[in-house]
C-alpha cells in the first residue's frame, strides 16, 4: 500500500526540482540581460580582433595602427569619428536586440 503513495510523491519532487532549476536559469538570464542593457558597450568585450570602443581615442589608436600596418593609409579625424559613431551604434543595437 505504501508503494502506491510514493510514486506521486517522487513525481511531485521531480517536478519541483525541474521548476526550481528552470527559475534559476531564467533569473540568471534576466539579470545578464539587464546588466547588458545598462552598459551595452561593455557587453561585447569578448569580441577578439575588434577595435576598442571604450573611448574615441582608443578606437582611433586601434584603427590607425591596423590601417597603417595593412595599407599605409591613415584616415582623418572626421572619418574616424564617423566610423566610431557607426561602430558604437551597431554594438548598442546588437546588445539591445540580444538582451530584449
Amino acid at each position: 500500500m505504501e508503494k502506491q503513495n510514493r510514486v506521486p510523491q517522487i513525481y511531485g519532487y521531480s517536478v519541483c526540482l525541474v521548476v526550481v532549476i528552470t527559475v534559476l536559469i531564467s533569473v540568471t538570464s534576466l539579470m545578464n540581460a539587464g546588466i547588458d542593457l545598462g552598459g551595452p558597450l561593455h557587453a561585447m568585450r569578448s569580441r577578439t580582433g575588434a577595435p576598442s570602443l571604450a573611448s574615441f581615442e582608443n578606437y582611433k589608436m586601434n584603427i590607425l595602427r591596423s590601417s597603417w600596418e595593412q595599407k599605409g593609409y591613415a584616415p582623418d579625424d572626421h572619418a574616424l569619428q564617423k566610423m566610431y559613431a557607426a561602430a558604437e551604434a551597431e554594438i548598442i543595437r546588437l546588445v539591445d536586440h540580444g538582451a530584449r
